[in-house]
């Protein structure tokens, strides 16, 4: 066997035909090319910095950097020194809506309004709760008698005391006030406004456009509703603090109202009154004009006649005299429907009940619905025995 002469002709490492040195070379090809060598991988490159909040401090093995909103020190301070030469740091502005005073947080702009510091504006200081008072004693529904809206001088509004009916969910109730004077038993009602408020007053024009009484309504200003509060801010109440419940500073203003002596469908008179053949007639008729325009415009929140729930007897006043007697609607809105399915079963109710209506079927299903809010049936349905006449 032939040796190799030098050791340029020994088997290269690395190559698939050579063998180990131990075997001879035996088998190993002086000719074979080489096999390239394999290259180690480079290392990916190293991750950014972390960026850190304005309460964070970074670590490793550098300086630490302690950031500021979210900015370095040194641009921080560059900034700085920018809002020092124009004048200062920039900070938040919050202006008053009522004077030229601003604010750099709503904290300080709410303690700034209930301090009374609001020199340019009608804004009055804070008084005493209406909790520290004696209760207000005063028969609003026996005793009331309505007062006129349109002429009254708000500046100069005197009230004796004020009795608040607290509202259903989401509702902020009204105020009843008792004017001042000898001998004066004049109320007005004072609700405060809402989302809504526009739309109860069209309705209420609309109402009593078709014959149907509503009160007489005036809408005031936000700014107007400030001096009324200051003038009843401190008056008692028939429940000691409700007066505190009066806010004037959510910027929606508020509507007076006229006050409709009378009764809701819950008093005891109510069954009596719709037994008598004088006063039936006109209270029934009155409940058939009400319901007719309800439905008309898809105020639900009165009574269930085409509606499926219990009703609301506090939004209908009934006046019991006689033959004078009468029913005013208040609290009306429209309710629109945008979902066909919807709207075609709700007109669907409207035929049936306007059939059962001019049928004069005293019996049928929706009246009988009607009926049945918050009075008893045998009462009902003796006022409907003595009110069919007219019908």
């Amino acid at each position: 066997m032939k040796q190799p002469a030098s050791t340029d002709e020994l088997p290269v490492a690395g190559n698939e035909t050579a063998v180990q040195a131990g075997a001879g070379g035996l088998g190993a090809k002086a000719d074979a090319p080489p096999l390239p060598q394999q290259q180690d991988p480079e290392p990916p490159p190293p991750p950014p910095p972390p960026t850190f909040p304005a309460t964070m401090e970074s670590s490793g093995s550098g300086p630490k950097v302690r950031t500021r909103g979210w900015l370095p020190d040194d641009a921080r301070e560059a900034k700085d020194g920018k809002d020092a030469a124009d004048g200062g740091p920039r900070r938040p502005v919050i202006p008053c809506a009522d004077c030229s005073m601003t604010f750099t947080n709503m904290v300080q702009l709410k303690r700034h309004k209930q301090s009374g510091a609001c020199t340019e504006s009608n804004m009055v200081a804070a008084t005493p709760s209406s909790i520290m008072l004696p209760p207000f004693v005063y028969n609003f529904e026996a005793d009331g008698v309505t007062a006129p809206i349109d002429t009254l001088a708000l500046a100069t509004l005197a009230v004796d005391g004020i009795h608040h009916s607290a509202g259903g969910l989401g509702s902020l109730g009204v105020f009843f006030l008792k004017l001042s004077g000898a001998g004066n038993n004049g109320v007005i009602v004072l609700k405060q406004g809402a989302r809504q408020s526009a739309g109860e007053f069209f309705c209420s024009l609309l109402y009593r456009g078709v014959g149907v009484p509503t009160p007489t309504m005036r809408v005031l200003s936000n700014q107007q509703l400030k001096v009324v509060a200051g003038s009843v801010g401190a008056c008692p109440c028939t429940s000691p603090g409700a007066a505190d419940k009066l806010q004037y500073h959510t910027g929606n203003g508020a509507v007076l109202m006229e006050y409709s002596p009378g009764c809701t469908l819950k008093h005891p008179s109510v069954p009596p009154a719709l037994g008598d053949a004088v006063s039936a007639g006109p209270i029934l008729r009155g409940f058939g004009s009400v319901i007719a325009v309800d439905v008309m415009i898809n105020n639900f929140d009165r009574a269930p006649f085409v509606w499926s729930h219990e009703g609301n007897a506090n939004n209908i006043i009934i006046r019991i005299d006689g033959a004078e007697s009468r029913v005013v609607a208040i609290d009306q809105y429209s309710t629109a429907i945008t979902n066909p399915d919807g709207l075609e079963a709700y007109l669907t109710k409207v035929r049936e009940s306007t059939a059962e209506a001019l049928a004069g079927n005293t019996s049928g299903e929706y009246i009988t619905r009607y009926g049945r809010m918050h009075l008893h049936v045998c009462l009902w349905e003796s006022a409907c025995v003595g009110g069919s006449q007219t019908a």
